[in-house]
Formats: structure tokens, C-alpha cells, sequence
């Protein structure tokens, strides 16, 4: 398996940008710290300014801004349509790992800070909200007896109607069904414990960054007994779907593809 890079064109400065995100096309949506959103298309203010913002693309008008460095109960996820209207503000919970949008759901892992804290929902190491905020279910609330979420920064969409995670300190991997919450967990041989992203296609999933190989990438079939190895970068910045990673340098954004 080859590694494919895809430049990512934008119209602002990388220096600008707080956060960003690109759908499947490469179409993308960006932060600036003076609250000015770029799209593919067209721009908007918001009229905040923030520090530490996380954006995504929930469809081809609205999107969503969390500033992922406030205190437990803080309000300061929003939801926005084309316009620049707020369709709806909510407690997204704060020290936010990821958040991925997949099945007309919101999904947000947190950070062991937040999660020892006890403040919902960061504590659920999982959360799901629907697209006006409104929280429909917490992971450590129902499946601590299972396992119990400490730290989680690996998601991934998992097929049409599932996640996939890898939460601290168990390691095991868990498949989440979006549509009525039902888990399933996967051993994982020991060479991918503690991946720091991961992706998926068809029945495979690849890790990348793990407690033993800091860059290597690997791809792994479930249920298999061992993982194969395909590469190494120390570009990955975050987990994207099918096969794709978002990358980062110095100047640029880009696709890593396997």
C-alpha cells in the first residue's frame, strides 16, 4: 500500500488559521483568530474571537465552532448555518480531543483532565449530541463496568452507521453504533496500542503513532493476530475518513492517503 499525498488549496495564510477541516471533496472550512470563517465558496464573520477553536463541516451550509478552553457548565459550542446565524449554542464540554460528525450526530471525545474532573459531559470520555446540541447519550455512564474512558483522542467513522475508538488505559478498540448505542470491543495486537489516529476502509483499519513507533503507520484487518506495517510520517495531524489522514507542515495542509 502506497502513501498518496493530496494538496489541500485554501485562500487564507496557513499562519492564519486556528482550525480547519475538509469534507471527502476537499472542500474546506477555516478559522481565523479573528473569528472570520472561510469556506470553499465564500466567508463570514462571526464576531468571536477565540483562542483555541475546533471547527467541522456538519453539511454544505451549517458547520459547528467549539472553543475547546473554558471551565465545566461554559456554553461554548455553536452551531451555525451559511449565513452566520446561531442555530444553536450548548455544553460541549472542554480539554475536547476530536469531534467527528457522522449518522446526523455529533461526536466528542475528551482528555483524562477533563474526564477525572467529573463534570459532564467531558466525564463520559464519549459524547453524542444531535446537530442542536441536545446530548443523547454519555459512554462512561453507561459502559463503565465494561470500560471506562480515561483519555480519548482516536475517533473514526466505522461504515454507514458506526465509530470507531481506541480509549486509555484498557486499549481495547470499541465499535460504537450510532443508532441505538450498542458497543462491541476488539483486542488489538500490542504493536498498535496507544495510536494516536486512526482511519478505516471496508473491514481495515489504520493506526498511526503508537506507544512503540512514534511515526509508523500500520494496517490491520479485525480479528487478525498481527498488524502489517505500510509506512512512517511524523506529518499526520489529525484522523480523517476512508484510508485519509489530514497532514501538516510548515506551510501547508494536505491529505495522507494508504
Amino acid at each position: 500500500m502506497v502513501e498518496e499525498i493530496i494538496e489541500l488549496e485554501s485562500e487564507i495564510s496557513f499562519e492564519a488559521i486556528k482550525s480547519i477541516d475538509f469534507d471527502a471533496l476537499g472542500n474546506y472550512i477555516a478559522m481565523t483568530g479573528k473569528g472570520t470563517v472561510h469556506r470553499t465558496h465564500f466567508k463570514l464573520e462571526t464576531k468571536r474571537i477565540v483562542g483555541y477553536p475546533i471547527i467541522r463541516i456538519i453539511d454544505e451550509e451549517e458547520f459547528i465552532i467549539v472553543e475547546n478552553h473554558g471551565n465545566p457548565g461554559d456554553e461554548l459550542g455553536y452551531i451555525y448555518d451559511g449565513q452566520g446565524n446561531i442555530l444553536a449554542n450548548f455544553d460541549a464540554g472542554y480539554d475536547i480531543k476530536n469531534i467527528l460528525i457522522h449518522r446526523d450526530k455529533i461526536i466528542i471525545s475528551y482528555g483524562d483532565f477533563s474526564i477525572l474532573n467529573g463534570y459532564s459531559p467531558s466525564s463520559e470520555g464519549v459524547a453524542i449530541f444531535d446537530l442542536r446540541g441536545n446530548k443523547l447519550f454519555g459512554f462512561n455512564s453507561k459502559y463503565s463496568n465494561r470500560i471506562e474512558i480515561i483519555d480519548c483522542y482516536c475517533l473514526s467513522k466505522w461504515g454507514s452507521n458506526k465509530i470507531l475508538f481506541l480509549p486509555y488505559n484498557k486499549f481495547d478498540l470499541v465499535e460504537l453504533n450510532l443508532d441505538d448505542f450498542s458497543i462491541k470491543t476488539y483486542q488489538i495486537p500490542e504493536e498498535l496500542k496507544g495510536a494516536s489516529h486512526l482511519t478505516s476502509f471496508k473491514e481495515n483499519i489504520i493506526f498511526h503513532s503508537t506507544y512503540e513507533d512514534k511515526e509508523g503507520v500500520y494496517i490491520w484487518k479485525v480479528d487478525e493476530k498481527k498488524a502489517q506495517k505500510i509506512g512512517r510520517t511524523n506529518r499526520i495531524y489529525r484522523s480523517l475518513n476512508d484510508r485519509k489522514f489530514l497532514g501538516k507542515d510548515e506551510k501547508s495542509f494536505f491529505y495522507v492517503k494508504y
